[in-house]
């Protein structure tokens, strides 16, 4: 069934382009990456040339939170774009690819690990949504047991034929059972995110001592080509510090080294 990379939304076969945002349809949804980001109307260029080249499966999204456009494409289409992308930049942009160094390299270029959309959300947020999950699944199961047992005893009252009230006491007391059953395991996933906020943020106060002893500006703007965009400044700078913080601290979870290395450069960069 084709699906709609920008709303999410499955289709019937036969269907092409998604109805609320005109989007052309996928035959599956992958991974997605963000290939390269700028103003709407350098997305807008990259995309028109992508589609006179019979590329439909890259498109256009806006990042509310980076205030810029962005071109996603899916992940395990990255190599089939690869040689456009560099006929766009080296023909329509007059980007010199073959000048540009391992830490200046374009966005679709890049052969590290996929740029994850994901974001990163702190543990204490996380155990918030938790424990008003657990705390209510405990009181829905709670409260139902006990009222279960207060009609069998009929101190309820409330009365049903001995077949019918068997069956009750069967398939509802098993769902308030299941219901206390989810509780309790939500209880334990919000101790461990507890836990884990406390991990985290000495992680991050760790890398914020670091970068302050450790990293300066010139560090990131080294071998800048001051003609490049603004865009394309902020790309390398970020993926500079991104690998210097993973270099420094390995093993990180991809979404918390995005949300430091975002934190850090805005203060050094704001």
């Amino acid at each position: 069934m084709p699906w709609c990379p920008i709303c999410k939304n499955e289709y019937k076969a036969g269907y092409t382009v998604c109805a609320d945002c005109g989007c052309k349809l996928l035959d599956e949804l992958g991974e997605e990456i963000v290939a390269f980001f700028g103003t709407e109307d350098e997305i807008d260029s990259i995309v028109d040339y992508l589609n006179s080249k019979d590329i439909d499966f890259a498109y256009k999204r806006y990042n509310n939170r980076e205030a810029h456009y962005e071109l996603l494409i899916q992940e395990n289409k990255k190599e089939e774009i690869r040689s456009v992308m560099k006929d766009y930049f080296t023909k329509i942009r007059k980007v010199d690819i073959s000048s540009v160094d391992d830490d200046q390299t374009l966005p679709v270029f890049d052969d590290e690990e996929p740029v994850t959309l994901k974001r990163y959300k702190k543990p204490a947020e996380r155990a918030a949504e938790y424990k008003a999950g657990f705390q209510t699944m405990l009181l829905v199961g709670g409260v139902g047991i006990i009222a279960l047992v207060l009609i069998d005893v009929g101190l309820i009252p409330i009365y049903f034929p001995k077949e019918s009230s068997i069956l009750i006491n069967v398939v509802m007391g098993g769902m308030f059972l299941a219901f206390i059953g989810l509780g309790i395991n939500s209880y334990k996933t919000y101790k461990k995110l507890l836990l884990q906020t406390d991990e985290d943020d000495k992680t991050e106060k760790d890398i914020t001592e670091w970068f302050e002893k450790s990293v300066t500006v010139e560090m990131l703007t080294s071998g800048e080509n001051k003609k490049d965009s603004e865009e394309m400044l902020y790309f390398n700078r970020y993926k500079k510090l991104k690998k210097m913080i993973n270099n420094q601290f390995p093993g990180l979870e991809a979404s918390f080294v995005e949300y430091v290395t975002d934190k850090l450069y805005n203060e050094t960069f704001k």
